[in-house]
């Protein structure tokens, strides 16, 4: 039997030589093809994934600029909204050319009933979105579902053709719609695609929202290849399909040809072709390898050059991955956060606070929050978090997107201090109406009263009695005029200015004094040699009347004011020189405080009249101070305004 064997094999061990080598050619090809299919299927995957995550960072990134870039525009801290249809046109028009993705811009307030769109003519519907049937259940949604822009579902506009709109919340009846359609990004944006060698299905909402061409005649011979993916936007997930396109198999399909043809004279060849396979095969391998580590790469260089913060870590909570922002804001450096657990960065947070946290992640695949970071130096960052699950590196894994909220707190606390400013504002004007009409007017007619018992009085010791009373009506009256002038003077931000000669308006005043300077035998000199034109408001007679005033007060009987005006090339400088007792030193820059005074025997006033002058002076971009008399006792009051044309 030995012999027969052994005999047989000698007859034919070229034969059997062939079929062994075509035996372990079949099994080489086959564990080729077999490791190739593998191998492609891999990176398929990687691909579709990577495809899908370009997508969303560049459509998010995207559309967050437009977003931002409106909400800049129509600063709402500012109360700018949109006003008429051309000037949203023209305002947000650079926008939409330069966003080549977006179809129309609309800006919709429903309780004004306003719709604003750009372009003009753009016939996509501002409505009927299939999440609600009115813009006013639209808002309504929004204003309950979250504060950030919201992505509604895939509608048709036309047969085949779906818009997506995001609208962006801005104020409490108002928002704005940015359109797109996925055919558009899609198929004439490549910044949108990373792999061109794969064809693409994208369903949202049961709706197929863009489908690649040749898509359906190829997944009918390669539907062993197909892959899933989800692309994140907003408060929606698309699914996309991915197929490899006829270039990606054509090295397969080429392969199963050559090997379909056998025949016997090619056998020393195909031997000779499998060597060279296997090396082709390592080199393609490495070449893949070399991809993946680029892409590696390249998502890395994603990872760290989103402006949020974002982490990986472990089911129980330890970072496995952080991004450079994330250690920026923290203050911590890679290596060191590496080491940490997610509880030690967040504010009163505890391992079981963190292991709830994960849970409910993996309960829902995803979850958002509102936190707070505690840097490495005290610091509370008050973040959105955005977490969901992932595969990373062969395990289950939680990636959050941290979003420093700080601006927009900040945002809220001043909003917030503005309306406690308003509320002060208003009880301050109700305090200056009182002033007004509720104090004036009995003090008025008590010092009516006291001038008739005055002049019917013939007791001398009433008579002195009665005068001091009157004094001290004069003295209030005084007082709330003034307090609600300076009121009056503070509420006014800007001036009415025009040409005005100085001299007329000096002179109206000082008649307005003939008695006071009489009284007393005081001499006023005013320049009347020339004209003084000057920028001003009427209103700053008052101040020439304040120092006058205060100037024949304090002046003694039998003397003299001397009123000058000086050239200050842009300015006049208008003096009024007195000789009286003068002012201190260390009082002249409190006495034009509010309720400040010096300090001199005698004279009564409120410490009002001096503040009101300067109030003036600053609405008019000016100057005022007081001197001490060059020219020996008293003082030198000034005040400078721009000259007029």
């Amino acid at each position: 039997m030995r012999s027969q064997f052994y005999d047989f094999v000698s007859r034919n061990r070229w034969n059997l030589l062939l079929v062994l080598s075509v035996l372990i050619f079949a099994v080489l090809i086959v564990y080729s093809i077999g490791q190739d299919k593998q191998n492609t299927s891999a990176s398929m995957e990687y691909n579709a994934e990577m495809e899908a995550m370009q997508i969303s960072l560049n459509l998010s990134t995207e559309l967050d600029e437009a977003t931002q870039e409106l909400l800049t525009m129509y600063d709402i801290k500012t109360s700018s909204p949109p006003l008429s249809q051309e000037e949203f046109f023209i305002k947000t028009g650079p926008v939409l050319h330069k966003n080549t993705f977006l179809s129309s811009i609309y800006f919709i307030n429903t309780e004004k009933k306003l719709v604003f769109k750009v372009p003009a003519d753009s016939n996509t519907p501002s409505a009927a979105y299939g999440d609600n049937n009115s813009i006013l259940e639209l808002s309504m949604l929004l204003s309950e579902y979250t504060e950030k822009p919201y992505l509604s579902k895939p509608y048709q506009v036309t047969p085949g053709n779906y818009y997506y709109s995001l609208l962006v919340p801005y104020e409490n009846h108002s928002f704005f719609q940015l359109t797109f359609t996925p055919e558009r990004i899609f198929a004439q944006s490549a910044a949108f695609r990373k792999n061109d060698g794969m064809l693409l299905k994208v369903i949202d909402d049961q709706k197929v929202v863009y489908i690649s061409p040749d898509y359906e005649s190829q997944v009918a011979r390669s539907d062993e290849f197909l892959t899933t993916s989800l692309i994140p936007l907003y408060n929606r997930e698309m699914l996309l399909y991915a197929l490899p396109s006829d270039s990606m198999l054509s090295a397969h399909m080429e392969l199963w040809n050559t090997f379909g043809h056998w025949s016997i004279y090619l056998i020393l060849f195909i031997l000779l072709v499998i060597v060279m396979f296997q090396m082709f095969d390592i080199s393609e391998r490495k070449e893949h390898e070399r991809k993946l580590e680029l892409s590696e790469t390249k998502f890395r260089s994603i990872f760290n050059s989103v402006n949020d913060a974002i982490y990986i870590t472990d089911l129980r909570g330890k970072f496995l991955e952080v991004n450079n922002v994330a250690c920026e804001k923290l203050g911590y450096s890679k290596k060191e956060l590496l080491k940490m657990q997610r509880w030690e960065i967040m504010l009163h947070h505890s391992p079981e606070e963190t292991e709830r946290k994960i849970n409910a992640v993996l309960k829902n695949m995803e979850c958002f929050s509102e936190a707070v970071h505690v840097s490495k130096d005290g610091l509370l960052i008050p973040v959105e978090l955005s977490s969901r699950l992932i595969d990373y590196e062969e395990q289950k894994a939680v990636i959050s997107i941290a979003r420093d909220l700080s601006e927009s707190k900040r945002a809220e606390m001043l909003l917030k201090s503005n309306d406690e400013l308003r509320q002060l504002t208003r009880m301050k004007d109700l305090f200056t109406d009182i002033l007004r009409h509720d104090l004036l007017g009995p003090a008025s007619v008590m010092k009516g009263y006291t001038e008739i018992l005055l002049d019917t009085t013939e007791d001398p010791e009433k008579k002195q009695l009665l005068e001091k009373v009157f004094q001290n009506e004069l003295k209030l009256i005084e007082m709330i005029d003034n307090a609600a002038k300076l009121a009056k003077f503070e509420s006014i931000e800007e001036l009415d200015f025009k040409i005005v000669d100085l001299i007329p308006l000096l002179m109206s005043v000082a008649d307005r004094y003939q008695a006071q300077l009489q009284a007393k035998s005081i001499s006023l000199k005013v320049p009347l040699e020339k004209e003084y034109n000057a920028l001003i408001n009427p209103i700053i007679a008052e101040v020439f009347s304040n120092i006058l005033s205060n100037a024949i007060k304090y002046s003694p009987p039998n003397s003299e004011i001397l009123v000058s005006i000086e050239d200050e090339v842009t300015n006049w400088k208008i003096l009024v020189t007195d000789s009286g007792e003068g002012v201190e030193a260390d009082d002249r820059e409190q006495i034009f405080d509010r309720f400040s005074r010096a300090h001199k025997g005698g004279v009564k006033g409120s410490g009002l009249g001096l503040a009101i002058a300067k109030r003036i002076i600053d609405l008019h971009g000016g100057r005022i101070g007081v001197n001490g008399n060059p020219a020996g006792k008293g003082s030198v009051f000034w005040f400078s305004i721009k000259k007029g044309g």
